[in-house]
């Protein structure tokens, strides 16, 4: 039986496991930027269109949604273009602040392990 996080390229399973793993336990304190998860090329995170992608296609919690842009603390307006569909404004804050709760609150332990070192 083939499992999800299968379907995933790699670079997009290295980057979720790094986000869920390393970054997540740690977001009251300090969110990830595009800087800290690609420092060369911010504007270039590898792995991460396929994993929006992915995450679109099952439905899963927007784990996107703790990287945020280091100067506002906010995401891009990627991460809106890719899941929000509602007015700007105070509702799109809104679902932002949702998702990342929808995010703590899901196990991803079911869908990928831990790194094999840590």
């Amino acid at each position: 039986m083939t499992r999800l996080i299968d379907s995933l390229p790699r670079k997009s399973q290295t980057l979720l496991r790094q986000l869920v793993y390393h970054w997540l336990p740690d977001i009251d304190t300090y969110m990830p930027s595009y800087g800290d998860l690609s420092p060369m090329d911010p504007r270039n995170v590898p792995g991460l269109e396929y994993l929006i992608e992915w995450i679109q296609e099952n439905d899963l919690p927007p784990i996107t949604a703790i990287i945020v842009i280091k100067k506002s603390k906010k995401p891009s307006s990627d991460f809106f273009k890719a899941f929000y569909t509602g007015n700007p404004g105070r509702e799109k804050t809104l679902f932002w602040k949702e998702s990342v709760k929808a995010v703590r609150a899901f196990d991803w332990t079911t869908i990928i392990d831990a790194p094999k070192y840590q």
